[in-house]
């Protein structure tokens, strides 16, 4: 990075402008649930500083964020994992690793399937490497994450682009156009392609749903890249959809890759619930099954 792209990321206007973001999500957002409930407590330095008056514990954070646990759940790159010997690293490290490959991946997969699509929206994006592909390649692209994700994302992307490719929710007086858009909440519009990687099968099964539905309303593709090993999977969720595609990822082992043609469901939410924790019932008690025959089989 140049000195001047150096200035603009760590200066007082971008940093001031995360922290705004990050409280206007607090202020509007339920507290975090589950697995991440956990991982936040692991990142209180981080939102500590993003609470604080000034910005010094910020931008130590942003100079450095291996000395944090700002990306602990959804990267190595945590200090529970790896440090850097220069802090000048991080993006290089960053896009060298294999979650990099696999987010060139989705963005040639999306242009394949629709090449005539400009919109996409993200949800659950790390630290949006995705994102970062997508804006190189011209895409308008949205995220949609938890409030500390909305930082890590801003952190990766505003060192990785410059502070000028992004927008965060509520920047009334900031243009949107040709900006990558971190949101903390679903928008009222409509998107080519929504896409989602390793995170919607870890969600609470009533907020996984929620945002199933929404896709479905505003989305006319969905395309996800998620393990079979949680307590429901996508074809769960997704049941009665329109698949298109379901195989195993290419690029990334023991994941599957499925895409789905979307159309706003009628069922009513509490029921569509309801069928929904049944079906991860059904699953819960077949894989006890499954688990439980070998000790049944009989003497070799």
């Amino acid at each position: 990075m140049q000195s001047a792209a150096v200035e603009a990321y760590l200066s007082d206007a971008f940093l001031d402008r995360v922290k705004a973001a990050y409280r206007r999500a607090l202020a509007i957002t339920s507290p975090t649930e589950g697995q991440w409930a956990g991982h936040n407590e692991r990142r209180a330095d981080v939102h500590q500083a993003l609470l604080d008056d000034d910005n010094k514990a910020l931008r130590a954070v942003f100079v450095d964020p291996t000395t944090t646990d700002l990306y602990y759940g959804v990267d190595r790159l945590a200090r529970s994992a790896v440090r850097l010997n220069e802090t000048d690293d991080f993006v290089f490290e960053a896009l060298r690793d294999a979650r990099a490959q696999c987010a060139a991946y989705q963005i040639k997969r999306m242009q394949e399937l629709v090449p005539t699509a400009r919109t996409v929206v993200e949800i659950g994006p790390g630290m949006g490497r995705a994102a970062y592909y997508g804006h190189l390649a011209g895409l308008d692209y949205t995220t949609i994450d938890l409030p500390l994700g909305i930082v890590a994302q801003a952190c990766f992307l505003g060192r990785a682009l410059g502070p000028d490719a992004l927008w965060l929710a509520g920047e009334d007086r900031i243009p949107q156009d040709g900006r990558i858009k971190l949101l903390y909440s679903v928008p009222e519009r409509r998107f080519d392609i929504a896409l989602n990687v390793d995170s919607i099968t870890e969600m609470p099964a009533a907020v996984a749903l929620d945002y199933f539905r929404w896709m479905a309303a505003h989305a006319a593709v969905f395309l996800s890249i998620n393990h079979d090993l949680n307590e429901f999977s996508i074809a769960n969720l997704a049941a009665g959809a329109k698949v298109w595609v379901r195989r195993p990822c290419p690029v990334w082992p023991n994941y599957i890759e499925e895409i789905f043609l979307m159309e706003p469901t009628r069922t009513p939410r509490l029921l569509h619930l309801a069928r929904f924790r049944a079906s991860m019932a059904i699953r819960r008690f077949t894989r006890g099954v499954m688990r439980r025959l070998p000790r049944f089989a009989p003497p070799g």
